[in-house]
């Protein structure tokens, strides 16, 4: 009897221990990630097997990326993003199909993504005169095809702004701004003209 005892002493230990290796607690900025019947789902229980799960942290990564674009013309510029990326819980078997089941996943989709951002700020670009180009123009180029590349790459570009936007050429960089400023110069005359005017009506 008492043998039994012990062996069943034995084989809880081992079962508890067996349980405790193997099973972790999900962290609230962790997605736990696990397949079944070819489909990638998330787990939401608060404990994981670990040989059989996939954790990715819910934080954002960076996203910086510099084109060397042309306008119409062949005008050079140099147009640089920033922003940040996570993943997308809607399009998560897009994700571990881009990036694997990896860790890493986000960061390598991330990388891809950068390609497409690219082709698209050269796509706005190739079609633009050199004066026309303006950072609302990038973004909103970019904005109408975010949803896409959310689908089919399974990351979620939480923000995005255009850093610089200038012609790689100095000369006509310097003429850009000239003209900046003459716009500007005109424009403030017209506000005081018209400030004028309102003040002497009155």
């Amino acid at each position: 009897m008492e043998v039994i005892l012990v062996i069943i002493g034995i084989v809880i230990v081992a079962a508890v221990a067996a349980a405790l290796f193997e099973f972790r607690v999900r962290q609230p900025d962790v997605i736990v990630l696990y397949e079944t019947n070819g489909q990638i789902q998330v787990r939401k229980r608060p404990f994981y097997p670990r040989h059989f799960s996939l954790p990715l942290k819910r934080t954002t990564w960076p996203v910086q990326l510099t084109v060397e674009a042309a306008a119409v013309g062949n005008l050079g510029v140099r147009i640089k993003l920033v922003g940040a990326a996570g993943p997308s819980i809607a399009h998560i078997s897009a994700l571990i199909r881009v990036g694997g089941w990896d860790g890493d996943a986000v960061v390598h989709a991330v990388d891809q993504v950068k390609i497409v951002l690219q082709a698209l700020v050269k796509e706005y670009t190739e079609r633009s005169t050199i004066n026309a180009i303006s950072s609302a123009g990038v973004l909103k180029h970019l904005s109408e095809h975010l949803d896409k590349i959310e689908e089919r790459f399974g990351v979620e570009l939480v923000s995005l702004a255009v850093q610089s936007l200038d012609p790689t050429d100095p000369k006509i960089a310097e003429a850009l701004s000239q003209q900046e400023e003459a716009r500007l110069l005109e424009q403030t005359e017209q506000l005081k003209h018209q400030a004028t005017v309102s003040a002497a009506r009155a």
